[in-house]
C-alpha cells in the first residue's frame, strides 16, 4: 500500500506501475449510467477537460452492447444501483467477462459494507461514491489510465480510519 493513499493531504493514488498516458490516441470512455441526467453531466464533464475523446452512453451493459457492438472502450466509468455487494459484483463480473483489458471505475449510489477488496479483486482501479463523482472523476480517469488505483476521498478516509483507528468507528467492517 502506497503511502500517497495515507496521507490526508495526498491525493488517493495507490501506485500500480506508472506508464504515462500517451496524449496521441483518442480515448474511448463507455458511460454507463441508468441516469440520463447523470450521464449527459459526466458526459459534459469529460468532455471538457480531455481533448480527444469518444464517449459511448449506454444504461447498462446489454444497452451498450446493442448501441456499440464490437467498440472496446479503453475506460468503462459505471454507475452501480445495486443494492447488495454480491449483486454488485456480479455486475463488475459481467463487464469484466466482455471486456477484459479495458480500465473500469465505478461509482456507487449507496455505501456497501466490504466493497472495496472485492471490486479491486474484479479490477477495478477507480472507486468513487456518486456525491463526489462529479468532484473526483477527472482526477480518477487520469490515475487508471495511467495505471493507478484511484479510491475516493470519502471511502479512503473511512478505510484509513477503520484501519489504523479501529475504535472511532462504530462499524470496522464496513470496508
Amino acid at each position: 500500500m502506497s503511502a500517497a493513499l495515507l496521507t490526508k493531504t495526498e491525493t488517493h493514488l495507490i501506485t500500480y506501475s506508472p506508464e504515462p498516458l500517451n496524449s496521441s490516441f483518442m480515448l474511448t470512455i463507455a458511460l454507463m449510467d441508468e441516469d440520463i441526467i447523470m450521464r449527459l453531466g459526466l458526459t459534459i464533464l469529460l468532455d471538457g477537460h480531455f481533448k480527444k475523446i469518444r464517449i459511448l452512453e449506454a444504461d447498462d451493459l446489454a444497452h451498450y452492447n446493442r448501441l456499440h457492438p464490437a467498440v472496446t472502450p479503453d475506460l468503462f466509468v459505471a454507475g452501480n444501483y445495486c443494492s447488495s455487494k454480491r449483486k454488485s459484483v456480479q455486475y463488475i463480473q459481467s463487464i469484466r467477462e466482455q471486456f477484459t483489458l479495458a480500465g473500469l471505475i465505478v461509482y456507487d449510489y449507496l455505501r456497501l459494507q466490504n466493497i472495496i477488496n472485492a471490486y479491486v479483486k474484479q479490477g477495478v482501479r477507480g472507486h468513487l461514491l456518486r456525491q463526489n463523482v462529479g468532484i473526483e472523476l477527472i482526477d480518477c480517469v487520469k490515475a487508471v489510465l495511467d495505471n493507478q488505483y484511484y479510491i475516493s476521498a470519502d471511502l479512503s478516509e473511512h478505510l484509513r480510519s477503520t484501519l489504523f483507528c479501529p475504535t472511532a468507528s462504530s462499524d470496522p467492517a464496513f470496508y
